[in-house]
């Protein structure tokens, strides 16, 4: 997310997207703005949508420098746990943990020489690297994507979050899919208004 978030918001500003940072603790705050809404929101947004639902999923990994291997490996299928290997440039990442309900921010070192030991297997080259660190990232889940819209006041909100651990790798898809659920809202509001 380093390089993938700060290409994504100069791609944006590319195209003429202006970007506000405020601090948002309710839909009111939202709702004075003009136009359309979109919350793609993350685990600290509960003043946002009230949603029970949405849960912590704790995600480990394991950064290893100065080696490469060829292509990415995903086994979703490990019995020790999800396994995959990212190679980025300078680095490969080794992960990794999908543990719900779990909200310690703190690696654990045990995880950490479990994921790199399996990591190792499915690509011997590793064990010839540096281990940089390990760290946690928590992912936003519930048992269903929500994908949505409420209107408050005369505002349309549209809800998209909860995608979990696949939310860089749907996004695109997500981003499309919330369009259309913008677009179609929007001839049905129109009629009504």
């Amino acid at each position: 997310m380093e390089r993938y978030l700060p290409w994504l918001v100069a791609r944006c500003e590319r195209l003429g997207v202006t970007f506000q940072w405020h601090q948002v603790t309710s839909l009111d705050d939202l709702c004075a703005a003009e136009g359309d809404i979109v919350l793609a929101t993350g685990l600290r947004s509960y003043g946002l949508h009230q949603d029970e639902g949405l849960y912590p999923v704790k995600g480990q990994i394991v950064t290893v420098r100065d080696v490469e291997t060829e292509g990415w490996i995903i086994d979703d299928a490990n019995p020790a746990g999800p396994a995959y290997i990212i190679p980025r440039e300078g680095s490969v990442i080794c992960g990794g943990t999908a543990d719900a309900h779990t909200s310690d921010p703190a690696p654990d070192p045990r995880v950490a020489r479990r994921i790199l030991a399996t990591a190792q297997r499915l690509a011997p080259a590793l064990a010839t690297g540096t281990v940089s660190g390990s760290t946690v990232g928590f992912r936003p889940c519930r048992v269903a994507v929500r994908l949505d819209e409420v209107r408050q006041n005369n505002t349309r909100i549209f809800h998209s979050y909860g995608h979990g651990g696949s939310g860089v790798t749907v996004s695109w898809g997500v981003a499309h899919s919330t369009l259309d659920l913008i677009d179609r809202n929007d001839t049905q509001w129109r009629s009504q208004a």
